[in-house]
């Protein structure tokens, strides 16, 4: 469920871990779709691939705690 990736440690403290990387060049949002049935992640940094990375890694740990299956789209 959605509340679910909310509620989980080990995706809050990624999220957090993520954000301290970027400090002040950078920003993540993690939040439940209003319209679809998924998650969205936005991260805002100095160029696309490390957007990329840094999304992927809270994606894993979301598959990791067992929250989705899906990939990054």
């Amino acid at each position: 469920s959605k509340e679910a990736v909310n509620a989980n440690p080990a995706v809050n403290a990624k999220i957090e871990e993520v954000q301290k990387r970027l400090g002040k060049t950078g920003r993540v949002l993690v939040r439940p779709s209003g319209t679809e049935p998924l998650i969205r992640i936005m991260i805002e940094a100095g160029n696309v691939e490390k957007c990329e990375a840094l999304a992927e890694e809270i994606v894993s740990v979301i598959r990791d705690e067992g929250l989705a299956t899906s990939s990054v789209h």
